[in-house]
Parts: structure tokens; C-alpha cells; sequence
């Protein structure tokens, strides 16, 4: 099987939770495919489908989710999260450690406590896939809806909105084992929050664009300085993600 049947065939409807129709495969294998060539530099990647198949359930037909997922490719920085190499997770994977630091500094000292866990551990089906794997499907179309309007601003107000939500658990972990088992784990909770409360809480968290700006800039600027010393391209807590999500 080619990857693209490969990844739909375990890709599930989230209005029904059931496994694709056959319609609703061949439907998103077009779409997949003619993306794929129209971005040769990306072709496809493990990670599309679930995104496709997202604006899909949001869109309700082909022809309006191939037009809307070739605009966001092209316009919300998408490029480089679905690239081979996935160059794009990294600056915001950096993004989201500077804002978890800035408004959660508990959350932030936890993950620390837990042997310096890297944020990849539960992040990379967060920003990959801008939470099309993660979601619910009451969750999610809310999400989208912000997404769309305020782009990666709404990206990270929904990541640290999760993290606030746990962090009572963060806090009560006994030990580094337990806690970087709460981390581990968390992913599989989150659907089990009320969907309309976890909008209202991340719009609580005024994260702004300039913020967002000197957060890139101070990755670069590593980047930069790790260039010249001989150092690590990438911030060793970034590890690389899952290529297989």
C-alpha cells in the first residue's frame, strides 16, 4: 500500500469515531495526493491525513478542503511542519518552552523536576498537526474556528490551556517518575475536558504576536551562535519528533 492509503486507512471519522467509508478515503486520497504534488518540496507526510481529514469534518466536502488545505499550507507556516526534516516544529516547539516559562512557570519547573523532560514528549501531536490528533471532534471545531482567525496565537493559547489543566496533577506527582509519567500520559486525557471550558481558558492566556516575535528571534539567534561554536543546530531539549504520529 502506498503511505497516503496507508495513513487513512487508520484514520477515523471524528463526527462517527468509525474507521473511513470508502468514499470518505477516496475523497481524502485525492485531496492528499494533489497536495502532495503541488508542494514537492513537502510530498506527503505522516501527519497529513489527520489534518486533511480535520478540515474535512470541518468543511464537508472535497473540493473546499483541498482549496482551504493548500491555503494554510502556503500561509500559516505549515510548510515546514510536514517537511521531511520538520524545520518548522522546532522554532515553535522553542516558542512554546519560552511561553510555558512566561505563564506557567509551575508547569515549567515540573517538567525541569522531571529530568529536564523535553517538551517533544507530549507537544509533536500538538503543533504538527495543530491538534487534529488530539482533539475531539466538540473540541476541536471550536479550536479550528480560532485557529484560522488568529493562527498560531490560538495554537499556543490551546497548549498552555491543557498544561493549566493538569497542573494540579503536575504538582502532586510524588517523584521525577511519576510526574514524567503525568506528562507521558496526558495526551491520552485530553478529551475527557469539557470542550466549551477549554475554550474560555485559553483565551484567558494573553499571548501576543510581539512575545511570539522575540521568542523566534532568540531561537535564530541560538541557532546562530550554535553554528558558530560547533554546537548542536537544534536546542538538545528539541528532540526530533515522531515521524510516524
Amino acid at each position: 500500500m502506498k503511505p497516503i492509503e496507508m495513513d487513512l486507512a487508520r484514520t477515523t471519522s471524528l463526527l462517527t469515531e468509525e474507521p473511513l467509508t470508502e468514499e470518505e478515503r477516496q475523497e481524502l486520497g485525492r485531496v492528499l495526493t494533489v497536495l502532495s504534488y503541488l508542494h514537492p518540496s513537502i510530498g506527503y507526510s505522516s501527519g497529513m491525513n489527520f489534518f486533511v481529514n480535520a478540515l474535512y469534518s470541518y468543511l464537508n466536502d472535497e473540493e473546499y478542503t483541498f482549496s482551504f488545505a493548500h491555503s494554510l499550507i502556503e500561509h500559516k507556516k505549515l510548510k515546514g511542519m510536514f517537511a521531511p526534516s520538520r524545520p518548522e516544529y522546532f522554532v515553535k516547539s522553542f516558542i512554546l518552552e519560552s511561553l510555558i516559562k512566561n505563564h506557567l512557570p509551575n508547569v515549567h519547573s515540573a517538567l525541569k523536576k522531571a529530568n529536564d523532560l523535553p517538551i517533544t514528549t507530549f507537544s509533536s501531536q500538538w503543533l504538527i498537526v495543530v491538534f487534529t490528533n488530539t482533539l475531539k471532534y466538540d473540541q476541536l471545531m471550536p479550536f479550528l474556528d480560532n485557529f484560522f482567525m488568529k493562527g498560531w496565537i490560538a495554537v499556543f493559547q490551546m497548549c498552555l490551556a491543557i498544561l493549566q489543566t493538569f497542573e494540579p496533577i503536575f504538582l502532586m506527582a510524588k517523584d521525577s517518575d511519576q510526574l514524567m509519567g503525568e506528562f507521558v500520559n496526558m495526551n491520552a486525557k485530553i478529551q475527557s475536558i469539557d470542550s466549551r471550558g477549554l475554550m474560555q481558558l485559553s483565551s484567558q492566556f494573553a499571548v501576543t504576536e510581539e512575545e511570539v516575535r522575540l521568542s523566534e528571534l532568540a531561537y535564530f539567534n541560538q541557532e546562530v551562535k550554535n553554528a558558530l561554536t560547533g554546537g548542536s543546530v537544534h536546542d538538545p531539549q528539541l528532540q526530533q519528533p515522531n515521524q510516524q504520529l
